[in-house]
C-alpha cells in the first residue's frame, strides 16, 4: 500500500493576533486534520501571540505594524522563497495585505481568498481594485464568513459562504443567567476592538462622557492618542489597558459593552458577548443586524446609547439572551464543523 503525501496549505495572515479574521485562521488551521494537511501559517506583520496559539508550523514575515514599500517588498520576497522551499497547493489569503503580497508572489497553486468584511481595502480602494483584479485573472476562489457579504469590487464571482470558526475550548463561556450585581463596585462601559476609525472608539468616549459612567478601553491603534488626549482634556474617567489576548479577563459583571462599528467583518467580539451573555449595546448597522439580536440591543444613535444605557443601569432594561439563542450561534460556529466545510472545499 503507498503512502499519500500531505495535501500542503500555506495560509497568509496579517498577523498572529489583532482581531477576529486572525483568530478566526488560527483556529481554522488547529481544527483541520493534522493526518491529511501540511499546513505553514505565515503571519506578514510582527505582533504579539493571540490566545489562541496556531499548533502548525509557523513561518513569521515579522514586517513592522507601520513599514513602507521596503519592508513590503522584503516580505514578499521572503513569502516567494516560501512558495518555492514549501510548493503548496492552495494558497489561503485571509484580509488585506496577504492580498496584495498573494498578487505579486507566484506558484503553481490555487489561491482562496476570503473575505472578512463588507468594506474591505478602506482607505486604499484604487490599490484593492488592483489587487483583486489580479487575483481574478488567476482564477482564485473566493470565500465569505457571512450570508450578508459578497465579494468587493466584483458582483459577477460567486463566492462560497464559510462561516468563521469559535474555539469554545479556549474560549470561556456561560449560558448561565449573570451575577447580581455588586452595588459597590463601579458600573463601566467597555469598549474592546482596534482603535481605529472604523470601530469608531471616539463615538464610545463621548457615549461615555454624555452618559456620565466611567469606561474601560480595550485594545489599541492608530486613534489610541487622539483618544487619550479626549479623556485628558475633558477630564474623563477612563482607563486604557491596550491590547489584550482575553479582553473579557478585564470585565466583571458591572459592566456594560457597548460596540460602536460603523462597518464590522464578522463581529467576532459580538459573537463571544453573546457566547457568555454578556449584556451590550450594538450600534443599528447592518453588519450587526445579521446577529438578529432583539432590537432593544440596537442603538441608532448617541442619544439612544445614552438612553438605553440608562435604564440598563437602572435595572429598568434586561440584556440577557436566552439558553436557545446562544446554543444555536455555538452550532453554527463549531470549529469541527467549520473545519469540515473546508475540507470539503479542500478536495
Amino acid at each position: 500500500m503507498g503512502f499519500e503525501a500531505k495535501l500542503r496549505i500555506s495560509v497568509i495572515t496579517n498577523s498572529l493576533s489583532g482581531g477576529g479574521a486572525e483568530r478566526a485562521i488560527n483556529t481554522l488551521v488547529n481544527f483541520l486534520e493534522t493526518s491529511k494537511y501540511e499546513i505553514t501559517l505565515v503571519p506578514v506583520n510582527a505582533g504579539r501571540k493571540d490566545k489562541i496559539q496556531p499548533i502548525c508550523r509557523v513561518i513569521e514575515l515579522n514586517r513592522p505594524q507601520d513599514g513602507g514599500i521596503f519592508s513590503l517588498v522584503k516580505g514578499a520576497i521572503q513569502l516567494q522563497k516560501h512558495f518555492l522551499d514549501f510548493r503548496p497547493k492552495y494558497v489561503v489569503l485571509n484580509c488585506s495585505l496577504p492580498e496584495l503580497l498573494g498578487a505579486i508572489t507566484f506558484g503553481r497553486h490555487q489561491i482562496i481568498v476570503v473575505e472578512h468584511s463588507s468594506v474591505p481595502w478602506f482607505g486604499r480602494k484604487n490599490l484593492g481594485r488592483i489587487v483583486r483584479n489580479i487575483l481574478k485573472i488567476r482564477k482564485s476562489l473566493w470565500i465569505v464568513v457571512s450570508k450578508d457579504l459578497g465579494v468587493w469590487s466584483s458582483r459577477r464571482i460567486k463566492p462560497l459562504l464559510i462561516p468563521n470558526a469559535i474555539d469554545f475550548q479556549s474560549s470561556t463561556h456561560s449560558t448561565q443567567k449573570r451575577l447580581p450585581k455588586d452595588r459597590s463596585r463601579k458600573q463601566r462601559l467597555v469598549f474592546i476592538g482596534r482603535l481605529s476609525a472604523e470601530k469608531q472608539p471616539m463615538l464610545f468616549l463621548q457615549i461615555a462622557q454624555l452618559s456620565g459612567y466611567s469606561s474601560i478601553v480595550i485594545g489599541d491603534g492608530p486613534l489610541k492618542y487622539e483618544m487619550e488626549r479626549f479623556v485628558e482634556l475633558e477630564s474623563l474617567d477612563c482607563q486604557f489597558v491596550g491590547h489584550v489576548s482575553d479582553p473579557w479577563v478585564m470585565t466583571d459583571e458591572n459592566d456594560l459593552l457597548l460596540v460602536t462599528s460603523k462597518t464590522e467583518g464578522d463581529g467576532l467580539v459580538v459573537a463571544e458577548a453573546i457566547l457568555r451573555n454578556f449584556p451590550m449595546l450594538v450600534n443599528d448597522i447592518s453588519d450587526l443586524q445579521r446577529f438578529n439580536l432583539p432590537q432593544y440591543f440596537y442603538c441608532s444613535d448617541i442619544q439612544d446609547f445614552c438612553r438605553s444605557i440608562s435604564e440598563y443601569m437602572k435595572g429598568d432594561l434586561l440584556l440577557a439572551l436566552t439558553d436557545t439563542f446562544i446554543q444555536n450561534l455555538a452550532d453554527s460556529r463549531d470549529p469541527r464543523l467549520i473545519a469540515g466545510i473546508w475540507e470539503g472545499v479542500l478536495k
